[in-house]
């Protein structure tokens, strides 16, 4: 059971749960910390029964730690192990396994024998408290006092070879395959084809250091993915820790000088995190040599975005310092939208040093093509207005919002299905909330599919709707969906989040309805659904607009002026 603020529809179905322990648990969730003692004093729960509900709240706002606290003052066989198992598998796989050890130790209190816990506290349980705490004052005297790069060197530690740049990433193919890793090779893929020497580097513990790869056997040093070089900066299993950060920051520096001097470029770029980001400019300082820091998003500012609790705390100011420490010293940033510039310049960087390279999409890939006629016939959508949603099932894509619009038109007309296309974390709620509207006829999910099948679901949808709800992460990052839909001459219909905005030009290369807003929504899809020429119209300008401005060739360009400006030298280009 998680509970969230922002999850307003699934709360109110949980408010009418008949479990007493359940709806107190939603009514805690509305109140802040300081009121809960009144509430619990007000309850005519027993005293286990109101405890229980403030564990249940606690896990799903995040509070892991304080409802260890209130977990160990339970007898072992009144723990409640379901919701406790699923916090912590949730912050396994979120990265942050640390944070599970109250819990841990709480669960197996109660299932001594479990060998799954047992594992994982073998792993995480080797910090102790007293580590806890060290780790706690390290990040607040980063946070206060910033991190501590060493001096510049006086000289470049070597001759740079004037076309060749190390880019560090997080993550990459063939290991990951999403947003991520496919602007990485868009990237670098038009970077190396424009006369530059572009390798991607990968972080010291990837990718092992991710549950799916924990177990993995040895990863090449090299791989070749088409006009990519992907370097390894670790190859064997391993487990390398992230605090304390200074200390990690620096092993991740040795491993990156190492490469560097035998590469020999003239700049390191990084792209997001800050992991990449201070190791980075750490190792460009100690060889004399520029840096680039390209923010493609504030993994804090994501996670405040669905805990807004969190955002107030000592964890979330030392991530954001971090970024801002990052950022500031690097030679120059680069940001994916405007929006996450004027964020940046907010924190305090200096604006003239950064730039905004967008996301963008492989337009030879992404073409406009005929109707896969027989994958219409078999989902029952060959005489339907399609509209389609491609990607991730996460909460901020407010696909709620799409469900309650498909509720409105299916009131009036049947002439439309609504089609969602992949898997994440809301489907299972998604797919209760169109059961309980009775749309389970209208709204149809499939779940994920394969990569390369992905143009030929597009192919039979008409129109695509973003309809991304107003938060902090959605108003500065943008996906590469509007431009893989855009590229295949679909009708894109977005929230007027910032990000979007400078995107969607309304009525002309899209169109636009207000954020968080089902009924306008609906109606931007009637005005779409009741005029084929208009979206024949929007479907074509989006093409050409999509070719004009964001091919990865034509976004490559920036980075070539960048690169230029700050001293490198191109070859003749390829072809």
């Amino acid at each position: 059971m998680i509970i969230r603020g922002q999850h307003r529809l699934c709360l109110d179905q949980l408010g009418h749960s008949t479990d007493p322990v359940v709806r107190f648990a939603v009514v805690l969730n509305d109140l802040n910390h300081d009121e809960w003692e009144a509430a619990l004093q007000d309850t005519n729960l027993d005293l286990y029964m109101a405890r229980l509900a403030q564990i249940l709240c606690l896990l799903g706002r995040g509070g892991s730690t304080q409802a260890a606290r209130l977990l160990a003052a339970l007898p072992a066989d009144r723990i409640p192990v379901v919701p406790v198992r699923m916090t912590i598998k949730a912050l396994v796989w979120s990265g942050r396994g640390a944070k599970t050890r109250g819990l841990l130790q709480e669960y197996l209190r109660a299932r001594p024998e479990d060998r799954w816990a047992q594992r994982l506290q073998a792993e995480y349980g080797r910090v102790g408290r007293a580590s806890a705490a060290e780790r706690a004052s390290t990040e607040r005297r980063l946070a206060e006092q910033g991190f501590p790069f060493p001096a510049p060197a006086e000289g470049r530690a070597y001759d740079p070879l004037p076309d060749r740049v190390l880019y560090s990433v997080y993550n990459s193919l063939p290991f990951h395959s999403a947003g991520y890793a496919t602007r990485t090779h868009g990237l670098l893929t038009a970077l190396n084809r424009d006369g530059w020497r572009v390798d991607a580097v990968s972080r010291i513990g990837y990718p092992f250091d991710l549950r799916p790869f924990a177990d993995h056997g040895p990863v090449q040093a090299v791989d070749q993915i088409g006009d990519v070089t992907y370097r390894r900066l670790t190859t064997e299993r391993t487990v390398e820790r992230r605090h304390p950060l200074d200390a990690f920051i620096g092993r991740y520096a040795t491993a990156l000088r190492a490469q560097a001097e035998a590469e020999r470029p003239f700049l390191l770029h990084a792209a997001s995190n800050h992991l990449n980001g201070l190791a980075v400019v750490t190792t460009a300082r100690q060889l004399g040599l520029p840096s680039v820091y390209e923010l493609r998003g504030l993994w804090e500012v994501t996670r405040a975005s669905r805990d807004q609790e969190w955002a107030t705390g000592e964890e979330y100011r030392y991530l954001a310092r971090m970024e801002l420490d990052a950022a500031h010293h690097a030679t120059r940033v680069i940001t994916i939208t405007e929006a996450l510039k004027a964020e940046m310049v907010r924190r305090g960087v200096d604006g003239d040093k950064i730039g905004v390279v967008p996301n963008g999409v492989d337009t030879e890939r992404f073409l406009p093509r005929a109707r896969d006629r027989a994958l219409a016939e078999q989902l029952g959508v060959a005489d339907k207005v399609v509209i389609g949603y491609v990607g991730s099932l996460v909460d901020y894509e407010g696909l709620e919002l799409l469900v309650e619009a498909a509720g409105v038109l299916s009131g009036v007309r049947r002439d439309f299905a609504v089609l969602v296309v992949g898997d994440g974390v809301e489907r299972e709620r998604l797919q209760t909330l169109t059961a309980n509207a009775g749309l389970g006829d209208v709204v149809r999910f499939l779940g994920r599919v394969a990569h390369e099948e992905v143009e030929r679901y597009y192919s039979i949808m008409d129109i695509c709707p973003l309809p991304r709800l107003p938060l902090p992460v959605t108003e500065m990052v943008s996906p590469l969906k509007p431009f893989e839909a855009m590229a295949m001459a679909k009708v894109v219909v977005a929230s007027d989040v910032a990000a979007l905005a400078e995107v969607v030009e309304d009525g002309v290369n899209g169109m636009l309805h207000k954020k968080g807003d089902a009924g306008s929504l609906a109606a931007v899809l009637r005005v779409l659904l009741d005029d084929a020429e208009l979206r024949a119209r929007v479907s074509s300008q989006a093409r050409a607009w999509v070719v004009q401005h964001r091919r990865w060739e034509v976004l490559a360009r920036r980075m070539t002026a960048l690169y230029e400006e700050i001293g490198g030298v191109r070859q003749a280009p390829v072809g």
